[in-house]
């Protein structure tokens, strides 16, 4: 990692200290809506031909892929 990089995170991470818990769960929540919208607009980009509640379904399964989840549900079947 170069200088200005640790500089850079050293400032990121000292002003998340600042914050409120209840500000760093805001902002976690406000991460997680911005990561979802970039997913979402993806999953588009790549399927154009999908309906809205296609590329939800994909987001879905693949959150649920990271989280472990799917196996779950595919034992199930």
């Amino acid at each position: 990692m170069e200088r200005e990089e640790i500089e850079g995170r050293n400032i990121y991470l000292a002003a998340l200290r600042r914050l409120t818990g209840e500000e760093r769960l805001t902002l976690a929540f406000e991460l997680r809506e911005l990561v979802m919208e970039v997913a979402r607009a993806g999953i588009q980009a790549q399927h154009p031909h999908l309906k809205d509640e296609e590329v939800q379904a994909i987001l879905a399964r693949r959150v649920m892929e990271a989280n472990g989840a799917a196996r779950i549900l595919d034992s199930s079947r």
